[in-house]
């Protein structure tokens, strides 16, 4: 019996220390129209990305009208890996500066990124390695950046790969705020 119970938790534990357990990602957002991404998990930060909307919208969709992106650089190892660098160590991004160790990837380098305007929905992907990538909507309102929830909004890519404002559970457009 005893050897039953051992052999049964020596399996259990075997199987469990393979698992792979992917880390955690929180962005908050301070400041204005040059707003801070303040980091921290325990993925290892690739990339940040900020999405505009499309003319005359005023809600951004994912991978299309890019506003500002940073990219880690290259470690110089012979595999030419990305690692990326953990977020907790990484902390506070500025909007429009690229902090060491990353570079601009979106202006071009040395070209600042421009202010984000008031009352435009912007998205923010952080694209990581050992954890989940993480997109947030913000909005400056007033001179305050923030991130915003929009109840009902999803996005659905579409066959043309284009991503689509949805109203969640529908294939119904989702109406733009006027």
């Amino acid at each position: 019996m005893t050897r039953k119970i051992l052999l049964t938790s020596f399996v259990v534990m075997f199987c469990l220390s393979g698992c792979e357990r992917l880390g955690s990602v929180k962005i908050s957002i301070e400041g204005g129209n040059l707003p801070v991404f303040n980091l921290s998990g325990s993925g290892n930060l690739l990339g940040i990305y900020v999405y505009g909307p499309r003319p005359g919208e005023t809600i951004a969709v994912p991978d299309e009208i890019l506003v500002w992106a940073i990219r880690v650089k290259p470690d110089g190892s012979s595999e030419h890996t990305y690692g990326g660098y953990l977020l907790d160590s990484v902390g506070r991004v500025q909007y429009g500066v690229a902090p060491s160790r990353f570079e601009q990837r979106f202006p071009k380098e040395g070209v600042s990124g421009s202010k984000l305007k008031d009352g435009i929905i912007y998205m923010v992907h952080v694209e990581t390695t050992n954890a989940y990538d993480k997109s947030v909507l913000i909005q400056v309102k007033e001179g305050k950046a923030s991130e915003v929830r929009i109840p009902n909004l999803c996005f659905e890519k579409k066959a043309d790969s284009k991503w689509e404002k949805v109203l969640c559970g529908t294939q119904s457009p989702y109406p733009e705020p006027r």
